[in-house]
């Protein structure tokens, strides 16, 4: 082990993290929750990525999870999308009652805008850290109500202020 000096970075994973792309949501339900970390990698795949994603483990009283091609992810890898893309969130509790999802973080991703829709109110919900959206579930499960929507934003240009540079 190497020691530092005093003021100097002792964080070995600095440069990793500051590189990281990354949302993580929250479900809270019941005095339980259950994570959901997206992130965005330029190695990463709109399929399933072996030492990326992480599939998400039942058991719990509360379970968030992303799903795709039928499987539920705790955490999942994506590219950075060059048009809109829409993600199937799901959850599972052991109860039925009032929950709320949560965007715990936004980190690095500036070029990208979030929302999730809600398929059975049929709303759009603009997502920024630390907004809290409250929902009451009458069902135990449900993989279909929400999609996270992802939309690279547009830098807009004219031609002639690209010919000005």
């Amino acid at each position: 082990m190497i020691a530092t000096e005093e003021g100097a970075n002792s964080n070995t994973n600095f440069y990793r993290e500051a590189a990281n792309k990354q949302i993580r949501l929250v479900l809270e339900g019941n005095g339980f929750q259950s994570d959901l970390l997206i992130g965005f990698r330029e190695d990463a795949t709109f399929g399933k990525d072996a030492g990326l994603d992480a599939i998400k483990l039942d058991g719990s009283h509360l379970s968030f999870y992303s799903m795709q091609e039928d499987i539920k992810y705790a955490i999942q890898a994506l590219p950075i999308p060059d048009k809109e893309y829409r993600l199937s969130l799901g959850y599972s509790a052991s109860v039925e009652g009032d929950n709320s999802l949560i965007v715990k973080e936004l980190i690095n991703v500036p070029n990208l805008s979030f929302q999730l829709y809600d398929q059975l109110t049929d709303q759009y919900y603009a997502l920024h850290e630390h907004i809290k959206i409250p929902f009451v579930s009458n069902t135990l499960s449900n993989q279909e109500r929400y999609k996270l929507v992802i939309t690279p934003e547009q830098i807009l240009t004219t031609e002639s202020s690209i010919d000005e540079f």
